[in-house]
């Protein structure tokens, strides 16, 4: 579903709100003297939705409460009120006072509306739209696009360690971007042996890749499509028969658009990588640190009403991020005439730090007192923190095949990976018009679960290299990662690499 607006367009929302809050008022003041009395016991207001998922749930607690004994608060149990109730009797749960910003009002009949539209019972006003609709529109309140900034973050930087890996495998082998042994460069001819014999000992070498896939929709998380383009180059000296060390820089960018149209979220950053590879006879130790910075980008879009009742909103946000990333890996080839075998292991860390952030209005269908735009769903998100870890085990097979301009060698690969950050994570963000923010009161912020990171999982590469006479290799893959729950993870990658 697309946004179908254009310009911002006025709404008689003062008065109406006025009318809510006297509404919510005498609601609450008849609560009071029953509550001693009469605890809540059944389902009222938006605990009538049934299989609310996370997202949903979270947006539920901070508009009319958390449950307490599995009901929410809206008439009996004041001091568990959400935002609906507080801002309408200018107190918190807590008993802080509210101090009022711009679009304080508007967000208080905003939360009415979708209590009272979810229990027609309570005399709020009605938006006209089904349960299952007011359901959505939860979906809509809360910035879930902003769990895919830490997911995308990590994946971004295993993928650099993965090209630099692959240059380091070259510089060892003479040959490949992965684990292969048994050719070597000889002037202008390529012959079978040992791994490093008559290699130049300067080189450079570049790597692109396109990654592109999907993630289904869980209880904690929306789905999205996802794309991503990146680029490495580098350059490395052999210092030593068995030692090389170079550096590399990495440039990527990355699209996610989440399910329904509900936001999306782009990245753009860049690393820097210093790496080294000692080898001695068919045995190697890999190494690797890397260093980047990422700017972010986000859009968040809110449609639901019908009519005059229409709420449409386009939140926009930027942020910036900073990544850490490190690699040990440990290896052996070894060869069989045409045939090339490699058996390696590796673990794998990143640390991503994700600054704070607002959002800001870009599109409403109505505007406020003084003529801005209505930014009464805005949020301000905390920053994040996410680290990963893995260890991988794989295995190859390749296979050479001279020919008079060069020798081809198509590749295999399986790998086992091992994710041992395995943790859910929590976001945090409050609305920015929660009159209770600024006295220290969180007691409406929204708490964003994302699923648990999949465990164990496996990737299969398949791969062509041409190594032509001189040195230079042009190569090209396929790789796709198995076994995940809810993710499917097609990448394709390219390159050629030179010896000086």
């Amino acid at each position: 579903m697309k946004l179908r607006y254009s310009l911002p367009q006025c709404e008689t929302s003062i008065n109406i709100a006025r009318n809510i809050a006297r509404k919510i008022s005498i609601l609450v003041a008849i609560s009071i003297s029953s509550a001693l009395t009469s605890p809540l016991t059944h389902a009222v207001g938006l605990d009538l939705l049934t299989n609310l998922n996370g997202p949903q749930d979270a947006a539920a607690d901070a508009i009319q409460g958390a449950d307490i004994n599995g009901v929410r608060p809206i008439i009996d149990d004041v001091a568990g009120k959400g935002l609906c109730q507080s801002i309408a009797t200018g107190t918190s749960q807590t008993g802080t006072v509210k101090s009022d910003k711009p679009a304080t009002g508007e967000l208080g009949t905003r939360c009415a509306w979708l209590v009272g539209t979810a229990d027609p019972s309570l005399g709020l006003p009605n938006l006209g739209i089904s349960l299952a609709q007011v359901t959505q529109a939860l979906q809509q309140v809360v910035p879930e696009e902003t769990e895919i900034m830490g997911s995308g973050s990590t994946d971004t930087m295993h993928d650099q360690n993965n090209n630099v890996n692959s240059r380091l495998q070259f510089v060892r082998t003479g040959i490949s971007s992965l684990p292969i042994a048994g050719l070597h460069i000889s002037g202008d001819t390529l012959t079978g042996g040992n791994a490093g014999e008559d290699v130049s000992r300067l080189g450079v070498f570049i790597n692109g890749d396109f990654a592109t896939g999907e993630k289904d929709s869980t209880f904690n998380e929306s789905g999205f499509d996802f794309d991503s383009y990146g680029l490495t180059a580098g350059i490395d000296y052999r210092f030593a028969d068995s030692f090389i060390a170079g550096i590399a820089i990495g440039y990527s960018e990355s699209e996610a658009e989440v399910d329904d149209n509900l936001g999306s979220t782009d990245g753009e950053g860049t690393t820097f990588t210093v790496y080294g590879s000692w080898f001695k006879d068919n045995f190697y130790v890999d190494g690797s640190v890397t260093t980047g910075s990422y700017d972010y980008d986000g859009k968040r879009n809110i449609y639901y009403g019908i009519g005059d009742t229409l709420v449409a909103r386009t939140l926009e946000s930027d942020t910036d991020g900073d990544q850490t990333a490190w690699s040990i890996g440990l290896g052996y080839n070894m060869d069989n005439d045409s045939l090339s075998y490699s058996f390696y292991s590796r673990l794998e860390a990143v640390d991503v730090d994700i600054d704070a952030y607002r959002e800001r209005v870009t599109a409403a269908n109505s505007t406020l007192e003084d003529g801005s735009l209505n930014n009464d769903w805005a949020m301000r998100v905390d920053d994040q923190e996410i680290e990963s870890m893995r260890g991988i085990l794989g295995a190859q097979i390749a296979y050479s095949i001279s020919k008079n301009y060069g020798v081809l060698q198509p590749y295999a690969s399986l790998e086992y990976q091992r994710e041992f950050e395995d943790d859910a994570r929590v976001t945090r963000a409050s609305y920015l018009n929660d009159p209770f923010f600024d006295s220290g009161d969180r007691s409406y912020v929204v708490e964003l679960t994302t699923d648990e990171p999949d465990q164990s999982y496996y990737q299969l590469t398949l791969g062509t290299v041409l190594l032509r006479p001189g040195g230079t290799q042009w190569f090209v893959n396929y790789g796709s990662l198995l076994g995940l729950d809810d993710v499917t993870s097609h990448r394709f990658t390219f390159g050629a690499r030179l010896e000086l």
